[in-house]
């Protein structure tokens, strides 16, 4: 198509104007953007910021609960732990508060233990009492029920743990090394809870005796089992070194003064050159030492030592070693037996004697005449099923008869030796007339019995009517009563202000106990050297603990193993300077005594 002259100039101008609008639009856009990126600036940066912060502060917290793993286990309270500062974010301190999630929470001192020492006095009876120029050190919380004294040159050291007193608490205490203000201790609600451990026993442990000292080894032996103070004075004798084999020692009402080397559980060697600790094995096969009733431990002279890897007990919330356990109620148990005859009983005169042996309606039969005549049938030898316990006084006898007229009878028993009477009726007992019936009778015994008991059967007419017939079918002797027992603690060992259950008379004595004392009722005081001295592995649970020093290094170990952690979750609330950086609830997962990871499973971010 052929244009005109003036098309072509329309053409231009058009173009013109497009290329002008066009240049219009994206300036105005270019210029938009330039607005558009200056004020997301002001909106991102701040957010970014904010966001890098709070991914520092999250580190740093995770980082803290590893390196204190004591933040996360629960105050009894329930309450979280003080804000604490960790590292900087940005040039601003990092602020951390650890709230652990009850009973979920991360927790450690082995088996959810909640304490190192717990002391369940009450009143004005001094829960802890530290004296000398010394100290106490104890891996995981002080509990008090009562209240803790720390003399003036002594420390009360706390690692993993916090101190918490009802009735407050005196002295330098440390948690960390950093020196705490007593005064925080004081809590109105008493801490320290009795866990209620269980000896795991349903029988009461055998008489034991043990052996006699070896005088080539110069050890005695001791075997598990109850022990009289009588059977342990005997095993023990003169010997330098005793072994308490693994298993439970039960100790009825004695007071045992040590005056050797004591070692119970597996021995990590030969017993006389053994160190201290460390003389037995722990966590091999353990031995467990039961103080029932008055029973008593005092560490006499520069030779005495005990040392005792505890025995795995079942609780209901897992196993716990325990090396000595303070009985809180009694297991007792009812011996009962029934004694028959094992031999045909004889007597003169007596028709069909050997009928009497057994009850079932065959009898025996004699004819008296008037005028207080007797006669008696003899049973040899009565018997039961287990051994006569040597404190049985009283005996129950049923015997099955009649008489054709009025006549008594009585009994009286023997022991297996000898002719001497030891059990009587109180009076004569009738009869039954006509029929055979059964009579009860009670017998008194005026020492031990022991079987086969002999049965005297004598039968009497009155003085008056004519001649009767006594008919025997049999007797037989019965017997219920309360036999040995793990007698709860007694005595002036459960009496404030009373005697110790367990102490050293002198600072040359030593004692070790690999696992949990549990002695809640009771009082325990020992004296320590100059040097720092392991007291226990594990948690102490008792009424009353004393600890005397003697020098400025001897510093007793409380709960020196504890360190194995339980998993748990906490909430970690962040800061960065004075501004709330992140919250989050975090799992931690553990292996032995170390914090190997975590997963995070929620977070807030304040806007």
């Amino acid at each position: 198509m052929n244009r005109t002259q003036s098309d072509r100039g329309a053409t231009l101008v058009m173009a013109i104007v497009f290329v002008t609008v066009i240049g219009m639009v994206i300036a105005g856009a270019l210029s938009y953007a330039s607005v558009s990126l200056h004020a997301s600036s002001r909106v991102y940066l701040p957010t970014r910021d904010r966001l890098y912060a709070a991914d520092l502060a999250m580190k740093a917290t995770t980082e803290f609960v590893k390196q204190h793993p004591v933040e996360g286990r629960s105050l009894p309270s329930g309450a979280c732990r003080d804000v604490k500062a960790f590292g900087s974010a940005n040039g601003e301190p990092v602020m951390v508060q650890v709230c652990p999630q009850g009973a979920s929470s991360l927790t450690t001192l082995g088996g959810g233990s909640a304490y190192g020492l717990a002391t369940l006095a009450t009143g004005s009876e001094v829960g802890l009492d530290v004296s000398g120029n010394g100290g106490l050190a104890v891996n995981g919380n002080v509990f008090a029920n009562s209240s803790v004294k720390v003399a003036v040159n002594s420390t009360l050291s706390l690692a993993g743990g916090v101190p918490l007193a009802s009735g407050g608490c005196t002295g330098r205490i440390t948690v960390e090394g950093t020196v705490v203000d007593p005064a925080t201790c004081a809590t109105a609600t008493p801490p320290a809870v009795d866990p209620g451990y269980t000896h795991g026993l349903t029988a009461v442990p055998a008489a034991s005796t043990g052996s006699s000292c070896n005088s080539g080894t110069e050890v005695a032996t001791l075997q598990p089992g109850t022990w009289s103070s009588a059977a342990l004075t005997a095993a023990s004798g003169s010997c330098d070194y005793v072994w308490l084999v693994p298993g439970v020692h039960h100790l009825d009402n004695v007071n045992w003064v040590v005056k050797e080397k004591v070692i119970g559980g597996t021995v990590s060697g030969a017993i006389a050159s053994a160190p201290f600790p460390g003389g037995c094995v722990d966590g091999a096969a353990g031995a467990m030492v039961i103080l029932g009733g008055t029973s008593t431990i005092t560490l006499s002279g520069s030779k005495a030592s005990l040392q005792v890897c505890g025995l795995s007990v079942p609780q209901a919330t897992g196993p716990v070693r325990i090396a000595v356990y303070g009985p809180t109620s009694d297991l007792a148990a009812t011996v009962s037996d029934t004694l028959v005859p094992t031999a045909n009983p004889s007597g003169s005169s007596w028709s069909s004697a050997a009928n009497a042996k057994t009850i079932n309606g065959l009898v025996a039969t004699y004819s008296l005449a008037k005028n207080r005549t007797s006669n008696t049938l003899t049973y040899g030898a009565l018997s039961g099923t287990v051994a006569i316990p040597s404190s049985l006084r009283t005996l129950t006898a049923d015997v099955v008869a009649s008489t054709t007229e009025a006549a008594t009878f009585r009994m009286t028993v023997r022991n297996a030796t000898g002719s001497s009477t030891v059990c009587t009726m109180a009076s004569a007992v009738a009869l039954p007339t006509p029929n055979l019936g059964t009579v009860r009778v009670t017998l008194t015994c005026s020492t031990a019995l022991v079987a086969p008991l002999k049965v005297l059967f004598t039968a009497t007419t009155p003085n008056s009517g004519g001649t009767r017939t006594i008919r025997l079918d049999g007797l037989t002797l019965s017997y219920s009563v309360a036999g040995a027992k793990i007698a709860a603690q007694s005595g002036c060992v459960v009496t404030p202000g009373g005697c110790d259950v367990l102490s050293t008379s002198g600072t040359s004595s030593l004692a070790w106990f690999g696992g949990q004392v549990y002695l809640p009722r009771a009082k325990v005081s020992l004296k320590l050297s100059s040097a720092a001295t392991a007291i226990s592995s594990e948690a102490i649970v008792v009424r009353v603990l004393n600890v005397s020093t003697a020098g400025p290094t001897a510093i007793g170990q409380v709960a020196s193993a504890y360190g194995a952690l339980n998993p748990g979750d906490v909430t970690i609330a962040s800061s960065v300077g004075d501004r709330m950086s992140m919250t989050c609830r975090v799992t931690y997962e553990v292996a032995g005594s170390a914090i190997t990871g975590y997963t995070v499973q929620g977070c807030t971010i304040p806007r």
